[in-house]
């Protein structure tokens, strides 16, 4: 080919490459949610196990933990940075449990239909309690503020129904300091847990506001699922770098060392970038945004793509690069075939984020052999290298490498009580343990809910769920009585039903008679006459509101109450109860079936399990019917049903044993762990292609077994260096991948045992000029 002519097509390819690049970084749109990966639910406690991730009670706070200096004060410094965060847009509140109450401190809804959300005993003897009450209260706080505030509420329904929404409630007030050494503030941000971005911005101005009081870095310490999210967030990121780039250069390596070619090297790059980039604008397209697992995921495509342009290189010693690619395109169809059929099963596995994979890898595979069949051959030199003259004939096909391997891992497995599962979708989290273990002793200290137990109410209107909930609200305290839990939270607290607000509406005395009675009530107690008459306007008022509804709570922290609470789907609405301090699951699971039939305690680590192994068994479903296919390919392809079994157990044993190993290894198999063997099959049955190709020259299976040794080691070096990553998911899967490509590798090539020489019409010459 003319020089001119490389040099467009060079040009071309770059300048498309370059075009995708441009068009990925305008349109991906990275996510971190690990909850990304869940695969669909199917019972009811699945449903809402992901319908409550990243939604539930407490999501959006941010524990903070000030431990000061020797001679600080750190409960002085708690009060320092409440006031600076407060006055901040970032956070819906922020507690260090100095409360002030004030008429302007009650948000706005709770004022206006306060009487309708507490209930209130009207009598004379109820107000009298109410007022002596408030005697005390003067006494204990005085100031203007507060006689403003009884002079409006004197029996104070704005103030418990408050209390009913602040950390910890009011039988269960949390230690806000450990003397002046360490002290704690709670913040709720305006961003939901799952907007990455806006959780870092608050984090960002907690430590601001942190070192603009203390004038430090140290001593402060975050903790909740926003935080969490940030910090695997940037994990992620500084990985899939990080990672991405060393399985790059590890792959240009082993190409330099196997061809010795500047030029080659830098020709395998194109088929490679083409691949990720295909994969990255295709996924991007089809799910609207990117998750960073897939971008790190990225790094693994390049360990598999890179076979091609090396067979394509290997066997461009003895051919012209044009005549390698017809001599070897059945087999690298078919190659790609097995391997596209393969992720084709994620993408209808059920999961988000596995289908991205799938897609993204799949596509990659298509652009990455569409460049190395129609792109490399006119950027490559015309003329062979000379052929070298290895000590090697002719092989053929023999089994008896992986039988004894498949005896062997069959052994391992049954001495081993069989392949244990992890079902256990916390183990995705790369946080060390200590770190959720002090989440924990956080969210106990503030009477935050219990992270993994609630109780789940179904009905087919809003107004049912809410009478319902009401009803179990009464219920549970029958269950707090025998100690089975402490307390907890329910959206009625903030939306009673509106048979609730129309029986409390309707126990509100006419003027006249709340009058005769607030003076019956005053009667030798220190307020002066008309002192309440700001309040006696305020509760005639409330005898005409309309009934507060779920839109009239649509701002701050009440929305977020809401709606962590109740949710609507498929027509029916789902009222969540939220636990704390629960002792025996078992014993109110048992009560609540007596006491309270509608409601469902849910285990959300249960639901969470069962939804994995749900998912293992649709995904090896779905995989059992790929592997027909490509039991079609491979026979079509080699043309010969020994050789298609021979690869076949090949390939099973090879898999069989790296699972008997993962597991050993991690001690217990994973959902990533099979989805990498799905991968492994692929990779390995491409090697069996390629080692049963019918009717080589001793020149061809040379080139060909240069190929895969070099490919091999490419794939290998690539996952092994996914397998050092931090994140328990990309870990599986470059471990179980690394483990299997060396297994795949040895077992199909001692399977290739030296033979006498093709018969004269397979051969052909071993230089073509």
């Amino acid at each position: 080919m003319p020089v001119g002519s490389a040099s467009r097509w060079l040009i071309g390819t770059v300048l498309g490459l370059g075009l995708g690049l441009g068009l990925v970084l305008w349109k991906v749109k990275p996510t971190y949610d690990l909850a990304y990966f869940l695969p669909v639910p199917v019972t009811e406690q699945e449903a809402v196990l992901v319908e409550r991730l990243g939604q539930g009670a407490g999501a959006r706070l941010i524990f903070i933990e000030i431990s000061a200096l020797p001679g600080a004060d750190a409960v002085g410094q708690s009060a320092r940075v409440r006031d600076v965060l407060s006055r901040s847009p970032l956070f819906l509140r922020v507690e260090n449990g100095q409360r002030e109450i004030s008429t302007d401190s009650i948000p706005a809804s709770i004022w206006r239909w306060r009487y309708l959300l507490a209930d209130v005993d009207w009598t004379s003897e109820g107000l009298r309690a109410a007022l002596t009450e408030r005697v005390s209260d003067l006494a204990t706080f005085g100031g203007p503020e507060m006689s403003r505030l009884i002079s409006r509420d004197p029996v104070w329904a704005a103030p418990r129904s408050l209390e009913g929404l602040q950390f910890g409630g009011a039988e269960n007030s949390p230690r806000w300091s450990d003397g002046e050494s360490r002290a704690f503030l709670v913040a709720e941000t305006v961003a939901p847990p799952l907007d990455i971005a806006g959780q870092q911005d608050a984090i960002k101005q907690v430590r601001q506001a942190y070192r603009d009081v203390s004038g430090r870095e140290e001593g402060m310490e975050l903790y909740g699922v926003g935080v969490y999210g940030a910090r695997v967030q940037e994990l992620i990121q500084r990985e899939s770098q990080v990672l991405g780039l060393l399985a790059t250069l590890a792959v240009l390596i082993i190409v330099a060392l196997a061809y010795r070619s500047l030029r080659l090297t830098l020709l395998s790059v194109i088929p490679l970038a083409a691949g990720v980039l295909g994969g990255l604008i295709a996924a991007s397209l089809v799910f609207g945004q990117i998750h960073g697992i897939t971008i790190a995921f990225g790094a693994t495509l390049i360990g598999v793509v890179d076979d091609y342009p090396m067979h394509l290189f290997s066997h461009a010693r003895h051919l012209a690069p044009r005549e390698g690619v017809r001599v070897l395109l059945r087999t690298l169809l078919t190659s790609a075939g097995t391997t596209i059929v393969a992720y084709a099963a994620l993408v209808a596995s059920g999961s988000r984020g596995l289908a991205q994979l799938g897609v993204f890898s799949l596509t990659g595979i298509v652009c990455a052999m569409a460049v190395t069949c129609w792109v490399l051959p006119n950027l490559m030199k015309s003329r062979p290298g000379v052929p070298q003259d290895p000590k090697l004939q002719e092989f053929s096909l023999s089994a008896r490498v992986w039988l004894p391997l498949l005896a062997a891992t069959t052994a391992f497995v049954a001495t081993n009580g069989g392949v244990q599962w992890n079902d256990n979708l916390g183990s995705v989290t790369p946080l060390p343990s200590y770190l959720l273990a002090r989440d924990q002793e956080m969210r106990e200290r503030f009477g935050a809910p219990d992270v993994r137990y609630l109780i789940s109410i179904s009905a087919d209107s809003l107004e049912s769920a809410l009478e319902r909930t009401e009803g179990l609200d009464r219920q549970l305290e029958g269950a707090r009585d025998r100690s089975l839990l402490r307390s907890w939270s329910a959206v009625t607290r903030l939306l009673p039903s509106k048979a609730t607000q129309q029986r409390r509406r309707a126990a509100i005395p006419p003027p006249d008679e709340l009058s005769q009675r607030l003076l019956e009530a005053g009667q030798e107690l220190p307020f002066r006459p008309g002192a309440f008459e700001p309040f006696a306007a305020d509760v005639e008022e409330a005898r005409g509101l309309a009934m507060l509804g779920a839109t009239d709570l649509a701002d701050g922290f009440l929305a977020d109450f809401v709606s962590s609470h109740l949710s609507q789907s498929g027509g029916r609405w789902r009222s969540v109860v939220f636990l704390a301090g629960l002792t025996s699951p078992a014993e109110l699971a048992d009560w609540l079936q007596a006491q309270a039939p509608g409601a469902e305690l849910v285990d959300l680590k249960a639901a969470s399990e069962s939804l994995v192994r749900g998912y293992r068994v649709r995904l090896m479903t779905i995989l059992a019917g790929a592997t027909v296919l490509i039991a079609v390919l491979v026979v079509w392809s080699t043309g010969s049903l020994g050789r298609f079994l021979w690869s076949a157990g090949t390939v099973a044993a090879s898999v069989a044993f790296t699972l008997a190993a993962v597991s050993w290894l991690d001690g217990a198999v994973s959902l990533f762990h099979m989805v990498s063997l799905v991968l492994v099959a692929g990779l390995g049955m491409d090697y069996c292609l390629f080692y049963s190709r019918p009717g080589v020259s001793r020149s061809e299976f040379l080139d060909t077994r240069h190929a895969i040794i070099a490919g091999a080691a490419s794939t290998a070096g690539a996952f092994a260096i996914l397998g050092t990553s931090s994140i328990p998911l990309l870990s599986s899967i470059g471990t179980t991948v690394a483990i299997g490509t060396f297994t795949m590798f040895v077992a199909a090539r001692a399977g290739c045992r030296a033979l006498g020489p093709p018969r004269a019409h397979n051969s052909r010459p071993e230089v073509r000029q």
